[in-house]
């Protein structure tokens, strides 16, 4: 059987793949108990005119499962978004990740393929708009567990900037760069990432938006946070 990975050894694994690649890892936090780490690649995606994204990959290992994500960059303003629901993403308990696991989720996870799909998805988000009350209310349902400073700042930087999917994602992904904490960053940056599937599933973006039993108006949702 091969021998079980420690969370110093899946960083050490993890900071060879990226110099292979002609990288290094942006380590965020490591402890005995946790690991938090990313890495862009020297591979690029124009989501709009003069909008850059860099492809990468992230990576988080505790004492019960690691986990290796698809990552783009943001370069106008340093955003990231893990691409949690993309389908090169995988986790393992950590009891059960090997040298030969890590390295295949690493390859596939940070392939140019895997990162133009999750380009893509940001594009189309880019192109999307969607009606804000309902945007607002499907990040809540579908991530709920922040807090509501963090709704209200996610707010705050949504308004004025559009009504696409993409200003929701960028007002998340913003929001974790302006955090300290490593393990609510890589949450909130989840969420950002997730943005993208959450909205455009289903049939269309505004379908299903009375079943969510939320008010009407995004106004309501303003009140609500005392946005107004």
């Amino acid at each position: 059987m091969a021998d079980v990975f420690s969370l110093s050894e899946v960083q050490q694994s993890f900071a060879a793949f990226a110099e292979a690649k002609g990288s290094c890892i942006d380590l965020a936090y490591a402890d005995d108990r946790l690991m938090i780490a990313r890495c862009v690649l020297p591979v690029t995606f124009e989501v709009q005119v003069g909008d850059v994204h860099k492809g990468g990959i992230a990576v988080r290992a505790t004492l019960k499962e690691v986990e290796v994500r698809p990552y783009l960059l943001r370069q106008v303003c340093t955003n990231g978004a893990i691409m949690m629901r993309s389908t090169a993403g995988s986790s393992v308990a950590t009891v059960d990740c090997t040298d030969v696991w890590l390295k295949e989720a690493l390859a596939v996870a940070s392939s140019e393929e895997a990162l133009a799909v999750s380009a893509s998805e940001v594009r189309t988000l880019a192109g999307t708009s969607f009606d804000r009350a309902f945007m607002i209310a499907t990040f809540m349902q579908t991530h709920r567990g922040f807090g509501n400073e963090s709704i209200r700042e996610i707010l705050r930087r949504m308004i004025g900037d559009g009504s696409t999917g993409y200003a929701l994602m960028n007002a998340i992904t913003s929001v974790a760069r302006d955090t300290s904490d490593p393990e609510t960053r890589w949450r909130l940056e989840g969420a950002g990432g997730a943005i993208p599937a959450v909205l455009l599933a289903g049939p269309g973006p505004r379908v299903g938006f009375d079943a969510l039993d939320i008010p009407n108006s995004d106004r309501s949702l303003d009140r609500e946070f005392q946005l107004a």
